[in-house]
Parts: structure tokens; sequence; C-alpha cells
């Protein structure tokens, strides 16, 4: 474990070699193709009938056989290797099907891509930071052509492509929902480089508000930012902030440029029946019923594990049962996989599912040395509101910043602690 300077947020670690690679050129290579499927994880090269690609997965696995590293990771990153095994018993247990193996598969992820994160990451410290800037001027890129000039534009380069003629674009991801995911977690990427308010920070919240149009993301995005201008900004700024709320809040509810659009909509039935969101739209019911029922189906058997093939037939039924609050978003089939990062393990694991928590706390504690530092706040508060609605476990870039958080440690000067919440 190493502090490191400029990684951001006043960090020091060894030098890197050229260009911020490492010094054998295959391994700077590998490293190179890593980085790439994991800041874009949709990009299909053969169909595999998935949404993320095993790309990265196979990567960090080659990353892992040529290095030595992984065997001083830290013994939170190993509890995700145990979470892994657990997911591997459960699903010797249960019965064979696609999904589960699927299922085992973002087990496998999460634990790997994590340590090969780890291992890789004194050597990537700079190369991460280019290569990142550069995806998100792609994205943006990608994103702008579709929304301006042709709505199709690579598609065939994406799996199933989900997108209504209300929604935003996908740019290189599966559906709109996705794009905004990846642009929120570049934030939280540019976040622990000092760089969140970087012209790349702003094409970020322009991906999720104006091309993406996912309205989901774009409160979540609006709370962290709330968030971050209470802890982080004067009173001035705060005050800019609110500014820049309240006009985005005019602009979707009081012109006409988000007319027949999803977010506008949907910001106009928030103001006036905020109660009926789950009941009137398809798909905010059906993120939110992923986060209830998979917390309850978990309460329901006792946090015994549920396993990988009982989810559509209980999510539907749940959805039946509590028609009232909740629509029917699936015909038959019913879904196979549970689109929440925190109640899927819950539910697929029981009580085992707490130690993806567990890694989570500790490694945000020792990224800021403190669970009460305001910059672990900021970060610990909008990565979970990330992982709650519809961000599988399995999406490499979650797994790529879980090993940067033990990669990395900030350094609090001799004299004063910046970042302590209250402090100036």
């Amino acid at each position: 474990m190493i502090p490191a300077a400029e990684f951001g947020r006043g960090y020091v670690g060894p030098a890197d070699s050229i260009f911020g690679l490492g010094r054998d050129a295959s391994a700077s290579l590998t490293h190179g193709f890593f980085l790439g499927a994991v800041l874009f994880p949709y990009l299909q090269i053969v169909p595999t009938g998935t949404d993320v690609q095993p790309i990265a997965l196979c990567l960090a696995v080659l990353l892992l056989v040529f290095s030595h590293r992984w065997l001083g990771a830290p013994k939170e990153l190993w509890l995700l290797g145990f979470l892994f095994v657990v997911a591997i018993f459960v699903f010797l247990a249960g019965d064979i099907a696609f999904e589960a193996v699927r299922s085992v598969g973002n087990y496998a992820s999460l634990f790997l891509i994590s340590l090969a994160s780890y291992c890789c990451a004194r050597n990537i410290r700079k190369l991460t930071l280019r290569l990142l800037i550069v995806a998100i001027w792609t994205w943006f890129f990608v994103g702008v052509v579709q929304s301006l000039v042709f709505d199709e534009f690579l598609y065939q380069m994406l799996p199933d492509v989900r997108r209504s003629s209300t929604r935003g674009v996908v740019a290189l991801a599966p559906e709109p929902g996705y794009y905004a995911t990846m642009c929120l977690f570049f934030l939280l990427v540019l976040f622990l480089y000092n760089r969140e308010r970087s012209i790349h920070g702003f094409l970020c919240v322009v991906q999720i508000t104006l091309l993406a149009r996912s309205t989901l993301f774009t409160v979540i995005l609006a709370l962290a930012m709330l968030l971050y201008g209470v802890i982080h900004l004067s009173a001035k700024k705060m005050l800019t902030v609110v500014a820049i709320l309240l006009g985005g809040w005019g602009v979707a509810t009081q012109t006409d440029f988000f007319d027949n659009t999803r977010i506008g909509d949907l910001t106009k039935l928030a103001i006036v029946k905020p109660l009926a969101l789950t009941k009137l739209d398809l798909s905010i019911s059906d993120r939110v019923a992923h986060l209830v029922f998979s917390l309850k189906g978990a309460v329901d058997n006792h946090l015994l594990p549920n396993g990988f093939t009982s989810w559509g037939n209980y999510y539907h039924s749940e959805t039946l049962s509590n028609h009232e609050y909740f629509l029917d978003y699936y015909p038959d089939p019913y879904p196979k996989r549970i689109q929440s990062g925190i109640g899927a393990p819950f539910y697929e694991l029981g009580f085992f599912g707490a130690i993806q928590i567990w890694v989570l706390i500790a490694g945000i504690r020792h990224r800021f040395r403190s669970l009460r530092t305001s910059s672990a706040a900021v970060f610990g508060t909008s990565l979970a509101l990330c992982l709650l609605p519809g961000t599988p476990i399995a999406t490499p870039i979650y797994g790529f910043i879980v090993g940067h958080l033990f990669a990395f440690q900030e350094q609090s000067s001799p004299t004063e602690a910046p970042g302590e919440l209250g402090a100036k």
C-alpha cells in the first residue's frame, strides 16, 4: 500500500517510466488494453449474449498471471475472492442455467478486476488519467453525433440497444441509463484525481443530463452535487450550485426544451405526483422494484442464499402482490438478473452479501484515511447512490475503482487534516 501524490488530492508514489507506462512494453500494452476494456465495457467483438463484455475480465486474468503483486493484496480484496467462492458453492447447489453461470461471473469479475486494478495501479497512475480523458471525449463525441446527426451511429459495435424516441441517446452503451452510469463513474474517478471541477467533469454532467437524459441518474447527480457543495464549497459557490440546479429544474419544467421526452415528463410528474412515479413510469418502477424486492427477498429467506435462478418468479409474484405501487415491467420470461449492485449480493448469497459493503467501507476508509473526511463522505455517498439502482457489480469500472481505493492513500498535512467534516 503506497501513498501516492500525483494521483490527486496530495498523493505520492513510485516514479512511472516514460509516458506513465510500465518498463516492460508488453505489460504496458496489456495495461492499456485493460484500461480500454474498463472504460468501454460494452463494445462487442463477438456476440456474447450479455451487455457487459468479458474482455476486461479476461485481461484482468492475464495481468494477474504475469504479476506477483496480488500476493501482497490487502485482505479486504481477498474477501471478494471468498465471496466468489461462496457464489460457486451456491451455484453448485442450485440449478445449472445460463443466468446462474452469468451471475457467478459477476462475482468473478468484481474480485479479479479489483485485484488486477490494485496490482497494476502503480504502473498506470498517469496512463489512467490520460485514457480517462480520451474516453470522456470519445463518449461525448459519439453522444453528440447520435443526438444531432445520426441516431444509430456505431450501433453495430454494441449488444442489444434499447432506446425509444422519447429517451436520450446511448453513445457507446446499450441504453441511455447505462450511458449515464458510465459518466457518473467517470466523475468518481475524476474526483479521485481532484479533477471533478475540470472541463472533463463538466462534460460528464452534460452527458448525463442533456445527452443520456437519464432521469434517475440526473437525480443522483443533483443529490451528489448538493452534498459536494455543502461540504466542499464556500457559501457563494454553493449558491451557484443551487442556482444551476434550479435553472435545470426551470428548463425541464417551464420551457419546451424537454417536451415529449421522458426526463421532461417525469420531472413534471415528480412535482405533481411524486409518490406515483413507480406506478406511472415503467422504467422507474422496475429499477426501484429490483432494489426493494431483492432486499425483501433476502429478509424473507432469513438472509440465507436464494441462489441465481429464482429471481424472475419472485420478482413477478412481488410485483403482482404490490400492484398498487409497482408496474409489471416484463412479460414472460421475467428478469433473470437483479439490476442492483447492492440488492443482488444479498438476495443471491444471503448474509454473505454484506462482505461487499464491508469491503467498500474499508476501501473508502483506506483511501481517505478516515470515514469522517469530507472527501470520504462525498465519494462514499455518490458511489452508494450509483450502485443502488440498475448497476450490476460486474460493471468493470466499479471493480477498477474498488482496486484503486486500496492501492493509494491520501496523505494529511502534519499540521492540519484537510477535508475533515466541518473544516474550512
